[in-house]
C-alpha cells in the first residue's frame, strides 16, 4: 500500500498525445508550469521510427508566448538528447523511451517544453511526451494529479 500512497503524491503532464506520424516535422507541445514543482521527470516514448530523432531537447523560460510555446526559451543543460553523453533516438537502439529528470531548484525557470522533431525517414515516428511531477503541496484529486480519472483499488 505504501506505493500507491507515494504515487497519489505526483502529478503528470502531457506535453504531448500520441497523433498522427510525424516526418521530417516537429510535435506541437504544451508548456509545464513548475511553480510548485520540486522535480520533474520528462517521459518520451517512441514508436515504429524509421530514423533517429532530428532533435529532442526540454527548454525553459520565466514567459510564456502562449500555452504551446516559451517566450526566448533556452536549452536545459542536461536535457538535450544531441549533446553527450545523451544521444538522440534512433531507429535501431531507442524504439521505446527516454527520460530526463530536472530539478525544479535555484536558477531554474518558471516553464518547461519539450522540443521534438523526427527525422527524415521515409514513413515517420509515433511519439507521445509526458512529465511525471512531484509537487510541493500534495495533490488531493483526479484533476489536480493531471488526471481525467482515478480509480483506487482497496486491498
Amino acid at each position: 500500500m505504501q506505493g500507491t500512497i507515494e504515487l497519489q503524491n505526483l502529478k503528470i503532464h502531457r506535453f504531448f498525445n500520441p497523433q498522427a506520424i510525424k516526418d521530417n516535422a516537429a510535435w506541437t507541445s504544451t508548456c509545464l508550469d513548475t511553480a510548485a514543482l520540486e522535480g520533474v521527470w520528462v517521459v518520451v516514448t517512441f514508436g515504429a521510427m524509421d530514423i533517429a530523432m532530428a532533435g529532442l531537447k526540454v527548454q525553459e523560460s520565466d514567459t510564456l508566448s502562449s500555452a504551446t510555446a516559451l517566450s526566448s526559451g533556452t536549452d536545459i543543460t542536461g536535457a538535450d538528447f544531441s549533446v553527450s553523453p545523451l544521444t538522440l533516438p534512433s531507429a535501431t537502439a531507442d524504439d521505446t523511451s527516454v527520460a530526463v529528470y530536472i530539478p525544479v531548484v535555484g536558477a531554474r525557470k518558471r516553464y518547461f517544453n519539450v522540443i521534438a522533431t523526427a527525422g527524415d525517414g521515409a514513413a515517420g515516428t509515433y511519439a507521445a511526451a509526458f512529465a511525471i511531477c512531484t509537487p510541493k503541496i500534495v495533490p488531493d484529486t483526479a484533476t489536480k494529479r493531471g488526471l481525467g480519472q482515478q480509480g483506487i483499488v482497496a486491498g
